[in-house]
């Protein structure tokens, strides 16, 4: 049977170590590509737009596009479960003014049911870059029914 014998110099035993941290940091990061991870609606969303539909037949009744005032308003998602809103809304004597408003929210990944102040809403898409959000909202074109809006972000 036949063995192999491994030698070495005594001044090469530092190169040893480092060799054996340079090995132990590649498995490391390996592993980290291996995990695949879920985009966070922790963080700043800007608005884009917010379609009104009809909740029986999710046929488009209006659309509304932020304006150059409104466009400011952003949405923070906090660790610690607080969402931040500052909006901004034109006033016909003073312009463009700042609101902000600090709300609890509560979001399950698995169900993808994101709760803000107890309204109960549902995130249809969450990458990093995209938020698409839907919730039930009162009757507006007059059939009787709770319509839905579903509100486009992005950051």
């Amino acid at each position: 049977m036949a063995g192999f014998v491994i030698t070495y110099n005594k001044k090469y035993k530092p190169m040893k170590k480092v060799l054996i941290v340079l090995l132990a940091v590649t498995v490391l990061l390996a592993c980290d590509k291996d995990k695949e991870t879920k985009p966070s609606i922790i963080g700043i969303w800007k608005q884009e737009r917010m379609l009104y539909n009809d909740a029986i037949t999710d046929s488009l009744i209006y659309e509304t596009i932020p304006d150059s005032c409104s466009e400011q308003s952003t949405w923070e998602y906090t660790q610690n479960n607080k969402l931040i809103c500052n909006i901004y809304f034109k006033d016909l004597e003073q312009g463009c003014l700042q609101m902000q408003s600090r709300l609890n929210y509560k979001y399950n990944e698995e169900t993808t049911r994101l709760i803000i102040s107890g309204v109960e809403t549902e995130i249809i898409t969450l990458t990093e870059n995209k938020l698409i959000i839907s919730e039930k909202i009162s009757d507006i074109n007059g059939d009787q029914k709770e319509d839905k809006a579903i509100t486009y972000f992005s950051r």
